[in-house]
């Protein structure tokens, strides 16, 4: 997977935590914490707007989105973010 660069600014407390992280032996190194991150507020995000999705007319066929349907597009989200 070709991967870009990305430079972003950290608080010290911020780079602090993710270097015990990385010494506690969590993540390999600093980048994998910070896309790891990435991947799970990506992952939550799509989460809460399929919640909402389900959850707006009820049943399948009133509009809200099929469990199916939100079972696929978990598996494409989950696909896309590793």
């Amino acid at each position: 997977m070709v991967m870009e660069t990305l430079q972003i600014r950290l608080t010290k407390r911020l780079v602090e935590e993710l270097d015990k992280l990385v010494k506690e032996g969590f993540y390999s190194n600093k980048s994998e914490a910070v896309r790891d991150a990435v991947r799970r507020l990506v992952l939550e995000h799509e989460l809460g707007e399929l919640g909402e999705a389900l959850g707006e007319e009820g049943d399948e066929g009133t509009g809200g989105e099929s469990l199916l349907g939100a079972l696929k597009k978990i598996k494409g989200i989950r696909d896309y973010c590793y």
